[in-house]
């Protein structure tokens, strides 16, 4: 299970990144960078001790 702790930003390439994996674009933009955050962990993140989310930069804050 993946938690979003916190989130600030803005993703630029919502629209292609939701088509990708699959995201309901009607969505609030709140709702909808949430899920991509989500799914392109789950799709792209950590494989083999290794990080392969490419096009999604999740950065610690704090």
């Amino acid at each position: 299970m993946i938690i979003v702790k916190t989130y600030r930003g803005h993703i630029r390439n919502w629209e292609e990144l939701c088509e990708r994996l699959g995201i309901d674009l009607t969505l609030s933009r709140e709702e909808r960078e949430h899920e991509i955050l989500i799914k392109a962990y789950q799709t792209w993140g950590m494989r083999d001790g290794r990080s392969y989310a490419r096009n999604v930069c999740i950065c610690s804050v704090g």
